[in-house]
């Protein structure tokens, strides 16, 4: 992107940052998400975190809207939040004890937060700095003796442009696919399902194909 005089075009920059922006912000991962409560046993849930975007503040409220109304015990936990540090270490005492079921966050995993009771996380935030996505996959993969946890379960939300077909893409939005795809295939490779006929590797091929031809 550049303008005549071989400048950047920060007017299309911009644009592209626009179009990851509301992509990420989709009420279209809400939706997803919902979906993929479906499945979870509720009512013994236990060590879950769902965590938001901080490009949007409704999005963490929308989770927080969903979890209500499906009975859920949560506590939201965000830079508010974590400034009282005695506060903090009562609802990490209460989420270890599964008084709380799930914590709701944004911007924790990129802040110093450390919460290894984490078992399964849904990440709706997207991001394409390597030295973010490598943090946060860090701090939710790391073991807990006090809860018996040597692994966890991470189901990342992709952002991803509608009708994804290589003939209606231009080159900013395979640029944002193949963006988002490199953290998939970094994650995959490393997952105990990533050979499963279902698992990440899969999945991600799938897309590759679409997106790519």
């Amino acid at each position: 992107m550049a303008d005549r005089g071989g400048k950047p075009d920060d007017y299309l920059a911009k644009l592209f940052r626009d179009r990851r922006e509301l992509l990420e912000t989709s009420a279209g991962k809400i939706v997803s998400l919902d979906r993929a409560l479906d499945g979870v046993d509720l009512k013994n849930l236990r060590h879950m975190l769902i965590y938001a975007t901080d490009k949007s503040p409704s999005q963490l409220d929308e989770v927080n809207a969903l979890l209500r109304r499906r009975g859920v015990a949560f506590h939201q936990l965000t830079a508010a939040e974590t400034g009282d540090r005695t506060k903090t270490r009562a609802v990490i005492a209460a989420f270890q004890a599964g008084d709380i079921q799930v914590l709701t966050a944004k911007r924790v995993l990129d802040e110093g937060v450390n919460i290894p009771q984490i078992r399964r996380a849904y990440v709706l935030a997207s991001t394409t700095v390597e030295r973010q996505w490598v943090q946060r996959r860090g701090r939710l993969l790391r073991t807990c003796s006090a809860i018996g946890k040597t692994s966890a379960d991470i189901t990342d939300f992709l952002a991803l442009p509608p009708g994804l077909d290589s003939a209606n893409l231009d080159d900013d939005a395979k640029a944002l696919v193949r963006s988002e795809l490199k953290r998939v295939q970094e994650f995959g490779a490393l997952a105990r399902n990533a050979g499963s006929t279902e698992g990440p590797l899969v999945l991600t091929a799938k897309l590759v194909a679409a997106a790519f031809g």
